[in-house]
């Protein structure tokens, strides 16, 4: 009786992850859709949110309960595993035994959830096409200069990321674009929200910075 009253909320359980993965999933895809898409819809310069996250933030949070489906998934499985060996036991005639059926189970867990983080992306250009080239290296007496057009600024990316990636002191943004030293961590599109400054200006400091 007590194992059918922890089935049942496991079940439940799984019930209310799929659903909320699901939702989540549509929120993200048709509410909070990505920049071009969003672009068309309501003009540029605008950021899209629901309950004040953006479409990355949901995005974590559908990766929570993608893991929390998981995790009780395996211990529904764990639940019914003598059935599902009888089963299968039955169905291949005594061919496959419950150490080969659970080795299946752990290879194919492994793959999915270890694969991805073992796996090197594929690098491409904006129109599609796999960068394969190598990077020609330029004369070292050279000093390297950055324009605007060069540097990419995304409003999902936190303003530290941007200070590190294009190696600019954090306090200087904030001292030049009027941003508050606690909102540091913020993304860049809501800071350009909450503070008015445009894109561009954003860029053309980078650009100065960089080139000092």
């Amino acid at each position: 009786m007590q194992k059918n009253k922890l089935n049942l909320i496991i079940d439940f359980l799984l019930l209310i992850c799929l659903l909320l993965i699901s939702g989540i999933g549509f929120l993200i895809r048709y509410v909070l859709p990505p920049g071009f898409a969003r672009k068309q819809l309501y003009g540029s310069g605008v950021d899209l949110q629901f309950w004040g996250l953006d479409r990355h933030e949901w995005g974590n949070i559908h990766l929570i309960i993608s893991l929390v489906f998981i995790a009780l998934l395996f211990f529904h499985i764990l639940l019914h595993w003598k059935m599902i060996c009888a089963f299968t036991g039955k169905y291949s005639q005594g061919k496959i035994s419950s150490k080969v059926l659970l080795g299946i189970v752990l290879a194919l867990s492994a793959i999915c959830l270890v694969g991805p983080f073992c796996i090197q992306p594929e690098v491409a250009s904006r129109q599609g096409r796999i960068v394969t080239e190598s990077i020609t290296p330029t004369n070292s007496d050279q000093t390297p200069t950055h324009s605007s057009s060069t540097i990419e600024v995304k409003g999902s990316m936190h303003l530290n990321e941007l200070a590190s990636q294009f190696q600019v002191s954090t306090s200087t943004i904030i001292a030049q674009m009027g941003i508050s030293p606690k909102d540091s961590c913020q993304r860049i599109g809501r800071l350009k929200k909450k503070y008015g400054f445009a894109m561009h200006e954003l860029k053309q400091l980078i650009e100065l910075e960089m080139n000092n």
